[in-house]
Order: C-alpha cells, then structure tokens, then sequence
C-alpha cells in the first residue's frame, strides 16, 4: 500500500516530492540522463511516465488503473496502464496494454 501511496503522490507531486521516481533499470537510468533502448524505458515520475519512446501526462489513477496522455514522435494516444502494488512490496507492477506483460518498478536510487 505505501508504494501505491508513493505513486499517487507522484502523480500530485509538490516540489519535496520532486526528487521520487520509480522506473525499470533502464527507466532509472534514462532519468538518470544515460542512454537507454527504449522498449525497456519505463519510469514515472512527478506528474508525468516515460513509456518506451513516449513522454505521457499522468491523467489519473484509480484503483488498480493509471491512465496517460502521451506523445510520441508528435503522434498523441492515450493509454491505460494496470497497476498494482509489486509481490515483496518494494515497488509497483504495471500491466502493459495488448498483452504487454508486466514491469516492476522500484525507487530509482
């Protein structure tokens, strides 16, 4: 439950929160500002995700649900996330649309 607390407070962040981050390794590390392919690239961050390639405006999350407004090479989507908290409780896991798979997130260190 704190790691979905974390991420809500992400998503309304102040600027203290500014610093939070959960993303992949390569999330983590595109943040981080290192070069990284961008099928892993997975973070989010105050307000907004770093999806693949995309930049996204987290829009809402509701139980269970993130939802984003993203860019892309200047085409816009939308996209709906599953999300929940990770098994050992030290992150999250998102579900991927079309049958994606899942990723876990954890604090960027």
């Amino acid at each position: 439950m704190r790691t979905l607390a974390i991420l809500a407070a992400l998503c309304a962040a102040t600027s203290a929160q500014a610093q939070a981050v959960l993303g992949t390794e390569a999330g983590c590390a595109h943040v981080a500002g290192d070069e990284t392919a961008p099928e892993d690239r997975f973070a989010v961050l105050p307000g907004h995700l770093a999806y693949r390639g995309a930049t996204c405006q987290i829009a809402g999350i509701q139980t269970g649900t993130l939802v984003a407004a993203c860019a892309e090479d200047g085409e816009r989507f939308d996209l709906v996330l599953g999300i929940s908290r990770a098994p050992d409780g030290g992150g999250v896991v998102i579900a991927l649309p079309d049958e994606g798979g899942e990723r876990v997130l954890y604090p960027c260190e």
